[in-house]
């Protein structure tokens, strides 16, 4: 089993969670440390 792991590019925290959809359908991350809001692109965008 693979396990992606995220991080926040806000503060480098790894205590992220989903928060829903953006209006395009592309996951929402919430930082539970700095509160940062943020989509993650494709996974092709962030591998490279």
């Amino acid at each position: 089993m693979i396990q992606e792991t995220y991080e926040c590019r806000e503060c480098g925290s790894s205590n992220i969670i989903k928060n829903g959809h953006s209006a395009s359908g592309s996951q929402q991350y919430h930082c539970k440390d700095c509160g940062a809001h943020k989509v993650i692109g494709s996974r092709a965008s962030w591998l490279l």
